[in-house]
Parts: C-alpha cells; structure tokens; sequence
C-alpha cells in the first residue's frame, strides 16, 4: 500500500512537470523536457559545421560528454527546428555557449548569380532566442536529443 502511494505520487508529479515543460534531471548527464532526453552539457560537442555536427551528434554515447545513462552511438541526434525553439526554455543547461546551434532542419535554395546555384541552409538558433537559416560550412555548437523510450 504504502509502495503504491509513494510511486502514484512520483507519477502525478512527473505529469504535472511534464504539462508545465519542466525538465527533469536523472543525475546521469541529461534533462529531460517532455518528450526529449537532452544532453545536459550545451557546450561538450564544440563548434563545428553541419555535417560534422549531425555525425557527431549520432556518435555521441554513454561514457561521453558526462553522460552515464547507457545510451549508445545512433541514440542521439541533432533538434528539429520546433525541438531547438523548445530547448530556450529549459532550465539546468550547463556550459550554454554564446552563439548559435544546429538542428536537423535544412532546406535546399536557389543561390548565387542568376540563382543557379543549390545551396543547404539549416536552421540555427541561440538559448537567447536568435535564430537563422545558414550555410553548412558555418560553424555553430551542437546540442543533441534523443527521444524518451
């Protein structure tokens, strides 16, 4: 009866922190905000282009970047656009970098003379809330996420 209570009330009030975007922390290197575990260290990963941020994001594991939650390579992954706007608010980042971070939210554009030039563009956007769509050779900081099993 009294396991019962106990865990009815830890239930009730990971709801009621989940309705109010709270984020959780396991102890173990990460946050929690709804339905994203997040890398609790905003600045481990560093500054790199796209394509090296999206491999490293997947490559990220257990062991990495103070993490001890048993997740391993392809677990983790650049934010969507509408992922990296909810991450401005989370509260318990650690090592928050001033400048811009990848997410996973790319298009292709026309660009250059005559705008017969394809150019990638993927959204970026500070904790401070400024955001951009820019070239992948840029260099931006990673935050990776993955989902919560």
């Amino acid at each position: 009866m009294k396991t019962t209570i106990i865990g009815s009330l830890l239930l009730a009030a990971l709801l009621i922190g989940a309705a109010n975007d709270a984020a959780w922390c396991g102890d173990n290197g990460t946050l929690i905000l709804n339905n994203l575990i997040v890398l609790k260290d905003a600045g481990c990963l560093g500054k790199m282009n796209w394509v090296d941020a999206d491999a490293r994001a997947k490559n990220l594991a257990s062991g990495q970047c103070g993490l001890n939650d048993s997740s391993k390579a392809g677990d983790w992954r650049l934010p969507t656009e509408s992922e990296l706007r909810q991450l401005r608010s989370l509260s318990g980042l650690a090592n928050i970098q001033q400048g811009n971070y990848w997410s996973s939210t790319c298009l292709v554009q026309m660009w250059g003379p005559g705008l017969g030039q394809p150019v990638t563009l993927c959204y970026s956007s500070s904790m401070s809330g400024n955001s951009d769509r820019e070239t992948v050779n840029k260099f931006n900081y990673v935050l990776p996420v993955r989902p919560v099993k």
